[in-house]
């Protein structure tokens, strides 16, 4: 695992709009509440079409269990679909992300701050983590409450603790990429959040 550096409760960041975390080899990690915010932004009736309408994949993560990540477009290079580059009044390039802010994925609301979750030891560990190696918004003197954040997103936090628990449950079972999508990454998009059952068999 890559050593990050534990966060204070206060911090210093500020998104800059350079869109640098959502271009080249970037790789944005979804939870299933991920899954339902951007479907619901779509429009789509059920997860799976976001699978098979070609704006997610799943790639086996470093537990070896297949995970949803956002594919992103290859031409004319590397980019987040939900990417949209805009003129300021400068006449600068400025990326706008949107899903921002109702839909947006956990990983990048929560930016810059990371989660290491220990799901038997039932521990969390909130670490600094560069959005991108190039990242000009760690560099920004604006402060940021921590606390705040945890505060904003408790309960996208809690599913996502939630989806760590299915993902250990996955592993036990050597789900294979066919039985994950099906198990685990198929449901409906109604007005109700309703993950898969806690155990996917």
């Amino acid at each position: 695992m890559i050593p990050y550096n534990s966060i204070g409760e206060r911090f210093h960041f500020s998104c800059t709009l350079c869109a640098n975390c959502c271009t080249g080899d970037q790789q944005v990690w979804l939870t299933l509440y991920d899954l339902y915010k951007m479907g619901r932004f779509l429009h789509f009736e059920n997860s799976r079409e976001l699978f098979d309408e070609g704006w997610v994949k799943l790639v086996k993560g470093e537990n070896e269990v297949w995970r949803p990540q956002i594919r992103f477009k290859t031409k004319p290079f590397k980019f987040c679909p939900f990417l949209s580059n805009e003129l300021d009044n400068a006449g600068k390039i400025i990326g706008r992300c949107q899903l921002h802010p109702e839909h947006k994925p956990l990983v990048c609301a929560m930016a810059p701050v990371g989660r290491i979750v220990d799901t038997e030891k039932r521990t969390d560990e909130y670490v600094f983590v560069k959005p991108a190696p190039d990242c000009p918004g760690v560099k920004n003197s604006k402060e940021n409450s921590l606390r705040q954040l945890l505060n904003n997103y408790k309960k996208e936090l809690d599913h996502q603790r939630h989806f760590f628990q299915l993902l250990e449950k996955a592993k036990k079972r050597k789900l294979k990429v066919k039985d994950s999508l099906q198990l685990l990454y198929t449901f409906p998009l109604g007005n109700i959040f309703e993950p898969p059952n806690d155990d996917p068999e």
